[in-house]
């Protein structure tokens, strides 16, 4: 579910399709905007999902959503922050729910602890580039970014 608020609505657009109250096909994709996420690629982003999940001594996700967009949309909208020249960088961003613990943490600090996972991967290389866990639940906010995808849990 990407809707807050139980699960979401749905409806046909001109075309048969099932759309949710959110904008989303059944297919994972949102009507309109930029192009999905391909299949190739999905089940490469489920294995990423699963090895963070399991690197960051998290149980398997209940759920996992992937976007293409900048680097920079990604960090202004579920991070709250910009880096210079981040624009131009294309990345797929995977936000996951379940139980996380951060695998590193600053001196006098704890490690990480929360529900949603959120990281960030270069586009081309699917190198990891950003990363946060938190108790804010932003899946609702990835349309806004470009396409929903779902990956399937593994």
């Amino acid at each position: 579910r990407l809707g807050q608020h139980g699960p979401p609505r749905e409806s046909r657009n001109d075309r048969g399709h099932v759309r949710t109250k959110d904008n989303v096909t059944m297919s994972g994709s949102v009507v309109g905007g930029e192009l999905p996420i391909p299949a190739g690629v999905t089940g490469r982003l489920t294995d990423l999902a699963a090895r963070i999940a399991a690197s960051s001594q998290g149980v398997r996700p209940t759920e996992a959503a992937a976007v293409a967009t900048t680097q920079a949309k990604a960090l202004e909208l579920l991070f709250g922050s910009r880096i210079p020249g981040s624009e131009h960088v294309r990345v797929y961003v995977i936000t996951m729910t379940g139980q996380f613990i951060g695998r590193h943490a600053p001196p006098n600090a704890s490690r990480a602890k929360g529900t949603v996972l959120t990281a960030t991967f270069d586009l081309r290389t699917l190198r990891g580039l950003d990363t946060k866990i938190s108790d804010q639940d932003d899946r609702a906010l990835l349309p806004q970014l470009g396409p929903v995808s779902i990956l399937p849990i593994r």
